[in-house]
């Protein structure tokens, strides 16, 4: 049981920063077309 617990608390320390990266760019990339509409 706490075996799961601390690999998938692991996995999430690992992943959460890439899937933060992905976001701040999808986001990023949002804005920027919304920009462009507005020109």
């Amino acid at each position: 049981m706490w075996v799961t617990i601390m690999l998938i608390s692991g996995i999430i320390q690992l992943v959460a920063p890439l899937f933060i990266k992905a976001a701040e760019k999808f986001y990023l990339n949002k804005l920027n077309e919304n920009e462009f509409r507005k020109y």
